[in-house]
């Protein structure tokens, strides 16, 4: 099939219509869209999802009209917001914003209820270190009072942390003695300002407000992940500083992760200490994930350890003993997972260790592996089709980038959609109710919709 120029608008979108509209006997059959007849191809072509446009959130938010509430409606506004980057996002608004306020609706009346639904979404933006002035959605003129600021109850929340503090355990107990002793003289020297704590899996260690990946952050209360608490470039590198304090599972982050962190806390202290002389809490094992780093040796995952960064003299590395997950009688598995993570359990000739059986979950006999990502597209294909409810197809719009408007007529449509890039899904993603999806990216940390959930 002859390329044609998306300048050639009538004819592109003709050519786009015959790849994927099988069947078609006549323009009029191209230009059929359910059962309605459109005046133009670019026009059938948009209707049918073919085109990156509005059309398709506006259809994304009618259809959750039907059967969603509307505190889901507002997190379904958002993620479009963030993720989407519609062309028109006020009139998405205006078309939906009855809908998303239909909670608020009772107890007061429409102008109020529409500022509260504003504030809401707001709030859930600005978690994302957005708001809705970056989307042109006009602010509303009065402040309704429960999306005023959060006032801190101070006897509630010394109520909460002495019944916190009373459930601790020795280990973990002298942990907190030693930070809020620090806390208490606290200098801008940080000689004794920089705590590791140093627990291996399910020790207690997850009192932290920040963590490396958002499936971590999902385990904290107002969890959040480095990157979005303090703006951290993505990728970052060694030379990226934050646009801006606790971190959990840090072993994970990069030594550069730290280093932008600390640029960022002396900027805003004006205090020329490391971070800026204030407490930093990082928790986590070395003994389970170091830094993912594409292609990098074992000198170079050293070298990107925290502990090769200039601030880790600064650390005093305190450790907990006592595995909360384990129950009695588990003692010894505790153990062979501590000598394990040190490298102390006996290896055959292949560095492979041998584990008892009854450390061995059955999902052992379920659990399928494929050599390459293309297999792996086949095995789930054949476990869709098992299921019995209707299929649904989304079909990806996929566009080249590149200066010269005339070299994107060297990269047909059809090829661009037969590629599936690694991490990625395929063009034609195939689903059903009930069927396993994994997102790519952090949508809502709250609600834990993580990347690699």
């Amino acid at each position: 099939m002859y390329s044609v120029s998306p300048s050639d608008v009538e004819r592109y979108h003709l050519r786009l219509l015959l790849l994927y509209t099988p069947g078609a006997c006549s323009c009029d059959d191209l230009k059929t869209v359910d059962g309605q007849v459109c005046q133009t191809f670019m026009e059938a072509a948009k209707r049918r999802g073919l085109l990156c446009d509005d059309t398709e959130y506006e259809r994304c938010m009618s259809e959750a009209v039907i059967f969603r509430m509307p505190q889901q409606l507002r997190t379904l506004f958002c993620v479009i917001l963030l993720y989407c980057n519609p062309t028109r996002p006020v009139d998405l608004w205006n078309s939906f914003k009855a809908h998303m306020a239909e909670d608020f609706m009772q107890p007061v009346d429409s102008e109020t209820a529409e500022a509260m639904e504003f504030y809401a979404i707001d709030a859930k933006l600005k978690e994302q270190g957005r708001s809705c002035s970056d989307f042109d959605i006009p602010s509303p003129t009065s402040v309704p009072y429960s999306f005023e600021s959060k006032i801190i109850n101070k006897e509630e929340e010394l109520r909460m942390g002495q019944e916190m503090y009373a459930m601790l355990n020795q280990d973990q107990r002298s942990i907190a003695d030693t930070i809020l002793a620090s806390h208490r003289t606290q200098s801008t020297t940080t000689a004794d300002s920089c705590f590791f704590t140093d627990g291996p899996g399910g020790q207690g260690i997850y009192v932290m407000t920040v963590a490396w990946t958002g499936i971590a952050a999902s385990l904290l209360p107002e969890g959040r992940t480095v990157h979005s608490r303090f703006k951290l470039p993505v990728p970052i590198l060694k030379t990226s500083t934050s646009s801006i304090r606790p971190n959990n599972e840090a072993p994970m982050a990069p030594c550069y992760a730290l280093n932008a962190v600390d640029i960022l806390l002396r900027d805003i202290m004006n205090i020329d200490a490391p971070f800026g002389g204030k407490i930093m809490i990082l928790g986590g094992d070395f003994r389970q994930v170091l830094p993912v780093i594409r292609l990098a040796n074992r000198s170079e995952l050293i070298a990107a350890s925290l502990k090769s960064s200039n601030l880790w003299p600064y650390f005093k590395v305190i450790h907990l003993h006592q595995n909360m997950r384990t129950g009695p009688g588990e003692e010894e598995f505790s153990k062979s997972l501590i000598k394990l993570g040190n490298g102390e359990l006996t290896s055959n000739e292949d560095d492979e260790i041998e584990l008892p059986s009854s450390y061995v979950p059955t999902l052992c006999n379920r659990t399928i592996l494929c050599p390459k990502n293309e297999h792996s597209l086949l095995v789930n294909e054949e476990a869709l089709q098992r299921l019995p409810e209707t299929e649904k197809t989304y079909t990806s719009v996929d566009e080249v980038e590149c200066e010269d408007g005339d070299d994107i007529t060297n990269y047909p449509t059809e090829v661009l959609n037969s590629r599936t890039p690694s991490g990625m899904p395929p063009h034609k993603l195939k689903l059903k109710i009930g069927a396993i999806v994994m997102l790519l990216r952090n949508l809502d940390v709250h609600q834990g919709l993580c990347n690699g959930i």
